[in-house]
């Protein structure tokens, strides 16, 4: 009589010859989802160039991405650099400049015009000072010296930098009847357009010094311009042309 074998304690517990379809299975898709699921004592992250996160990425030591303070701050100029100053030209700053010009040169007649009357007033009162006429002329030496006291406090705190100036002294007094001097004309016209090459050349509303990028971005037409920061001046620079160019 043969002997009967005897069953595996494991399989009749888990019933392996029953289920071991099953069984296969759901070995099979844990293989799977291991295969897939990230592994390792970090997550690995994917990061797009020019892509925007949304969480902070969590670097292990060995990442690329850690540098010393040097070369750190080395790449922080750099990208600094290459982005653009971006500068707006504004043709409403040349305008009111432009009005600006004219008005300092009409108050510039009008004092050498006070000037002319109050020398003539002066005049007059020594002439007639032993004429009926005098005390008029008198009144009107005294209302001249007014006027011009006025006129000369508002030139001044308009253009303080005519103050104790005697260049300035000279040039707003008139050695002749102003109505028939016409160098204030000759010069507002070349003054304003000495101005105007400036202005059309472009100027910064900042130092060169302190742009830092390799390149600007001007907006003055449908399309930016894209320029070196040395192909427009600074207050500085643009002053400088035009005093050479006032004086060649």
């Amino acid at each position: 009589m043969a002997d009967e074998q005897k069953s595996n304690p494991l399989v009749q517990y888990f019933l392996l010859d029953k289920y071991w379809r099953q069984y296969l299975i759901i070995f099979g898709l844990i293989l799977l989802i291991s295969t897939l699921f990230p592994h390792g004592k970090a997550l690995k992250y994917s990061y797009q160039v020019n892509d925007i996160t949304r969480e902070p990425i969590i670097a292990p030591f060995t990442f690329s991405i850690l540098k010393s303070e040097e070369r750190l701050q080395k790449d922080l100029d750099e990208q600094k650099k290459s982005v653009s100053y971006i500068f707006n030209r504004n043709d409403e700053i040349v305008a009111k400049q432009t009005d600006a010009l004219g008005e300092f040169f009409a108050i510039t007649n009008e004092l050498r015009h006070a000037i002319w009357r109050l020398e003539e007033s002066k005049r007059l009162v020594y002439e007639r000072r032993y004429h009926k006429q005098y005390e008029k002329a008198r009144s009107e030496f005294v209302s001249d010296s007014t006027n011009l006291y006025i006129l000369t406090n508002e030139f001044h705190r308009l253009y303080s930098f005519t103050v104790d100036k005697p260049d300035w002294l000279t040039y707003v007094t008139p050695a002749q009847d102003p109505k028939n001097m016409k160098d204030l004309d000759r010069n507002t016209d070349r003054v304003i357009q000495i101005c105007k090459n400036r202005w059309t050349e472009g100027i910064y509303d900042i130092a060169i010094s302190d742009i830092t990028s390799n390149k600007v971005t001007v907006n003055q037409s449908d399309v930016p311009d894209l320029a070196s920061p040395q192909s427009f001046n600074d207050l500085q620079m643009a002053w400088t042309k035009a005093r050479k160019e006032l004086l060649s």
